[in-house]
C-alpha cells in the first residue's frame, strides 16, 4: 500500500506542484485549503478538506482522520492581487545580484533531501544561474510580458541591514553530488509559467 500525505495550503501554486509529484509516486493525498479549490488548482483523486491551520482543534481532528505518513505545511497568508498594484522598486546598486529558483525545481530538491539526504546534514537547494541585478530582472519581466512594467529606481534604502549581502547565489555542489539534484527550469521560462499561473488565479490591476 502506498504512502499518504497531508498538504496544507494545497490550493496554491506550491501545493499544486507538490500534489503532482506525489501523485506520480501513487500517494493518497489529503489537501487542506481555507477556500474551495479553484478549477486551476483542483486535481482528480485528491481528498480535499476546507479549514484553517490556525484552528488547532480542526487541525488535530484532520490529522487523526487522515492519519498521514507525511505532512507538508505550505500554508501562508498571501495578498498577491494587492502586490500587482504596487510598482516594482529597484536600487541603483547594480552590484547587488540575486538568483531565482522555480518552484518545481525547489520542491524536487526538498523531496530529494528527504529521500536521499544524510540525516543531520544541510543542503542548499536553488538555482545558481543566472545571477542578475534587480534592474535586469525588471527588463526580463518586461520581455516575458511583452509590455513595459511600472517600476521606480530608488537609492539604496537606509532601512536595509548594514550586512545585507550583495550576492545571494546558492552553492549546490553538495546537492548535485549527494542528491543528484539539478535545477531544470530557466529563469525566463519560470517567469513565463508563474505569470501565466497568476493570470489564471488572481485578478490585479493592469
Amino acid at each position: 500500500m502506498g504512502k499518504s500525505a497531508l498538504i496544507t495550503g494545497a490550493s496554491g501554486q506550491d501545493g499544486g506542484y507538490l500534489i503532482d509529484l506525489l501523485q506520480e509516486q501513487r500517494y493518497t493525498i489529503h489537501a487542506l485549503s481555507r477556500r474551495p479549490p479553484t478549477p486551476a488548482s483542483e486535481r482528480a483523486a485528491i481528498i480535499w478538506h476546507q479549514g484553517a491551520v490556525t484552528d488547532p482543534l480542526f487541525l488535530q481532528g484532520l490529522i487523526d482522520l487522515a492519519a498521514p505518513d507525511e505532512i507538508y505545511n505550505l500554508a501562508a497568508i498571501s495578498r498577491p492581487s494587492r502586490s500587482w498594484e504596487i510598482p516594482y522598486e529597484t536600487t541603483q546598486l547594480n552590484a547587488q545580484t540575486r538568483t531565482f529558483c522555480y518552484i518545481t525545481d525547489a520542491i524536487v530538491g526538498f523531496l530529494l533531501t528527504l529521500t536521499r539526504g544524510v540525516s543531520g546534514e544541510a543542503y542548499n537547494i536553488g538555482n545558481p544561474l543566472p545571477e542578475i541585478s534587480m534592474k535586469d530582472l525588471v527588463v526580463m519581466i518586461e520581455q516575458v510580458l511583452g509590455r513595459p512594467v511600472a517600476h521606480n529606481v530608488i537609492e539604496y534604502p537606509d532601512s536595509y541591514p548594514a550586512d545585507e549581502p550583495l550576492r545571494r547565489c546558492p552553492d549546490i555542489r553538495k546537492a548535485r553530488l549527494q542528491l543528484k539534484y539539478e535545477p531544470r527550469v530557466k529563469l525566463e521560462d519560470g517567469l513565463r509559467r508563474f505569470l501565466t499561473w497568476t493570470d489564471q488565479n488572481y485578478t490585479g490591476v493592469n
